[in-house]
């Protein structure tokens, strides 16, 4: 008997565990808690771009340092989110580490970045080859990640583990065919190559970007598809996928203005330029918002409870002469 009650005190205390060992309750806090960190990511970009637009328009003179401030936050914050394992438990571990070394290439690149832009004099390294090394490292570093995600998710036997890392790696890996010739392009175009600046035109340069936009487009469109045929089985509402086209056009309205003005065909100030980009992350910002808020989460763990083998409920009480045992909710 006191055998017995040991046991059952064990059950009682072990949480809701699957057959791999991953908490089932973390499928139900991580959609509310990305929509969560996509609304406040919004906010230091969006008063960041108003900044640098009206930096570079002369209705301010301030230092670079002030100007990226908000950036050097939100860095600082993505430094902490990589040791949140409420945040980062879901994802698969090679992932997590590709997220460190990018938020700790990104931070470097931003720092040479505004070395440049105040002009620090030697031996403060301001050269532009320098300026792009972390950029080549965030490239390969996504491609690799996201590739070597893949391949592990095809080598797993399990099938949750086996599609747990296959799809998180599916985005990575299409993200980085369009971010690796981007910033290739890129450090071209500023003579990170030659020491010059070559004679292309920066529609050239921003392709693999609409082409990214275009894949994009395909994938909220199918998903909308999906959302009219089986409302009740769809991932997303009708809402978020309407904000996620809207994203996009706004992103693809934003780069044809840019590159009108790089190229000197459009004269306008910088914060007329950038009102698509404003407008882009108050839609990112909404969506961020629509997702935490959406309830329909909540009813995944029960729905997955009765399909797992092995589980064990929370506070389950013996069978009793009337019937089996019972859970509390």
């Amino acid at each position: 008997h006191h055998h017995m009650s040991i046991h059952k005190k064990r059950e009682r205390d072990q949480p809701i565990m699957d057959e791999d060992g991953d908490a089932l309750l973390e499928a139900t806090t991580y959609w509310p808690l990305l929509g969560k960190v996509l609304a406040y990511i919004s906010l230091p970009l969006l008063v960041f771009t108003v900044f640098l637009a009206i930096q570079d328009d002369g209705v301010i003179q301030w230092s670079w340092w002030m100007v990226f401030l908000p950036i050097l936050i939100l860095l600082f914050t993505f430094l902490l989110f990589s040791a949140s394992s409420r945040l980062s438990g879901p994802a698969p571990g090679v992932l997590r580490a590709l997220w460190l070394l990018i938020t700790t290439c990104l931070s470097t690149f931003v720092l040479i970045l505004i070395f440049k832009l105040e002009k620090y004099p030697n031996p403060v390294p301001t050269s532009t080859t320098l300026l792009f090394i972390p950029m080549y490292v965030i490239a390969a570093a996504t491609f690799l990640g996201g590739l070597t995600a893949m391949i592990s998710g095809c080598l797993y036997k399990n099938e949750d583990m086996k599609r747990k890392y296959f799809m998180s790696g599916v985005p990575v890996f299409v993200f980085s065919l369009m971010l690796v010739p981007t910033v290739l392009l890129l450090a071209y175009k500023n003579g990170a190559f030659y020491g010059y600046t070559p004679s292309v035109s920066w529609a050239v340069v921003l392709i693999p970007m609409f082409v990214g936009d275009a894949f994009c487009f395909c994938i909220g469109f199918c998903l909308l598809l999906f959302s009219c045929g089986s409302q009740k089985d769809a991932v997303f509402t009708f809402p978020q996928l309407g904000i996620f086209q809207g994203i996009i056009a706004a992103s693809v309205t934003f780069k044809i203005l840019l590159i009108l003005r790089l190229d000197g065909q459009l004269h306008v100030h910088m914060i007329v330029t950038v009102i698509p980009l404003l407008a882009m992350l108050l839609l990112v910002m909404a969506c961020g918002i629509a997702i935490s808020s959406n309830k329909s989460h909540e009813g995944d763990l029960e729905a997955a409870l009765p399909r797992k083998k092995g589980y064990m409920a929370v506070n389950s009480t013996p069978p009793t002469e009337d019937g089996p045992p019972t859970t509390s909710r």
